[in-house]
Formats: structure tokens, sequence, C-alpha cells
């Protein structure tokens, strides 16, 4: 785990998904499923996705991902940031 991007984050649910996608593979999840795992006490599913949104831009903004996408089945994509080329 990368902790110097780690203690650049302040969101909890930022620091929740670091811990995930650092430890295990990126394969999609569903939103609900992300709710569940991170027991989120937030009630409605369409502010946790305001959350899940702001915290996985947290991630790609401090170099921890290098994208993410939700489609259309509410499933969350990661994708790892490009690896930079030794010359």
């Amino acid at each position: 785990m990368e902790w110097r991007k780690r203690l650049c984050l302040k969101n909890s649910l930022a620091k929740w998904l670091h811990g995930l996608y650092c430890s295990a593979d990126l394969y999609p999840l569903k939103t609900t499923t992300i709710c569940q795992m991170s027991r989120s006490t937030c009630k409605e599913l369409f502010k946790f996705r305001q959350q899940l949104k702001k915290a996985l831009n947290d991630l790609v903004e401090i170099g921890a991902i290098g994208s993410w996408t939700i489609d259309d089945e509410d499933k969350v994509h990661v994708f790892p940031r490009p690896q930079e080329s030794v010359a």
C-alpha cells in the first residue's frame, strides 16, 4: 500500500477504496456492493453514489488509480494508472 498517497486522503470512503484497490484485483463491483462492503451509513443510494464518485476522483487525483467509470448495470470499473516506462 502506498502510505504517502493514503495520507493525502481526507475522505474515509476514499481511504477504504484505496485499501480495497491496493490489495485486490480491479474487477467491477456494483455500487450497492461497495456501499455494503464499506459499511456506509448513507441511507440513500443516489447520495452514496455521489460520495463514491468524489472518493474515486480523489484516488485519481493522488495517482492511486488511473481512471474509473460506472456502467449501465451500476457496476464500478476501476482502471490502473499507466505504468511509467523506464528508459
